[in-house]
Parts: C-alpha cells; sequence; structure tokens
C-alpha cells in the first residue's frame, strides 16, 4: 500500500524497472490513506509520511517500520505561473499568493513557521484532497503547492514545475 501522492507521483514512475528487474514478483499497488492490517496480510509493505510530531500508527509487534529518507519540504509551482506572479522569492512573499493546500492550511502553516513568518488566522487558497492534487493543480498554473523533491523530480527535470526561492538535496537516512 502506499498513500496516494508517492503511488501516483514516483511509485508509477519506477514500476517498470522494478519488474524488468524482478519478473517472478507479483506487484499490487494499492493507493490510499489507510494503514493496513499487516496481522491479516493486507499488504506486505506500506509507503507513507510522517510529519515530526504527528502521532505514528500503532503496529503489531511483527511489524517493523523504517524510514526511508527525510526529504525537505519546497514550494513549486508552473514556469508560467512564476513569470505571471512574479516576486516570489522570499517566503513572506509567498503570503500573499495563491497556495495550493491539502485537506487543511496546516502544512502550509509549519512551512511558514519554519521560515520565521507570521501567518494570520485566515490563509487563503484552494483545499484538495491530497499532494498529488495539489502538484497537478500547481503544473496547471493554478499556484503554489508544498511538496517534496522526491515527489517532483521529474517534473523538476522537464521543467513543468520550478521551485520557489531556496532549494535543499533530499537528506538520505536510508538506502533505496
Amino acid at each position: 500500500w502506499s498513500v496516494p501522492g508517492i503511488a501516483s507521483q514516483w511509485l508509477i514512475e519506477r514500476l517498470g524497472g522494478f519488474s524488468a528487474l524482478h519478473p517472478n514478483v507479483e506487484l499490487e499497488v494499492q493507493p490510499t490513506d489507510n494503514v493496513p492490517q499487516f496481522a491479516s496480510h493486507e499488504a506486505d509493505a506500506h509507503i507513507s509520511y510522517t510529519i515530526d510530531g504527528e502521532t505514528q500508527p500503532t503496529l503489531d509487534a511483527d511489524t517493523r517500520s523504517v524510514e526511508i529518507l527525510r526529504p525537505r519540504i519546497i514550494a513549486v509551482a508552473s514556469p508560467d505561473f512564476r513569470r505571471r506572479i512574479g516576486g516570489m522569492e522570499t517566503p513572506a512573499a509567498l503570503l500573499d499568493a495563491p497556495l495550493l493546500h491539502e485537506s487543511d492550511t496546516g502544512q502550509w502553516r509549519r512551512w511558514f513557521r519554519a521560515h520565521g513568518v507570521e501567518v494570520g488566522e485566515a490563509l487563503g487558497g484552494t483545499k484538495l484532497w491530497h499532494a498529488h492534487m495539489t502538484v497537478a493543480a500547481a503544473r496547471r498554473g493554478q499556484g503554489i503547492a508544498l511538496t517534496n523533491r522526491l515527489l517532483v523530480a521529474d517534473d523538476l527535470e522537464r521543467g513543468a514545475l520550478v521551485e520557489i526561492g531556496d532549494s535543499a538535496d533530499l537528506e538520505i537516512v536510508a538506502d533505496l
């Protein structure tokens, strides 16, 4: 199982290569936000995001959790959107830009707080269901999405998205 953003933005692009290397492995990818019941064999693995400070799902004694990497969160937009809006080089400048949110404004609030920017009560922008939807909307010039390099590396390389502000590489925690 995998959260939908990782499944659609990263995993799907790499399944062909994995299958070519491991032709005897039968793959079934289930994009979902739910945590599988490993004891009843719903899944063999679950790929998900963890936000520092959030409560982790309780795993049974036979299940282990492995942190694979800790990518830095970045702001992205389409090149055309960036040209149209302009002046988005500092985190504070993004407060007045069209922001694309997942289910709520929490991720943007954490991002602004980490960059020392005060955010008032209201934080405008479109709320979408998942990370992959905010990235899709950003690709179409509808605003600025928060994401990480893992999910948008291909988009950045192709020029479909550009990073807003400064950048940093992935902090690899364990080998993929």
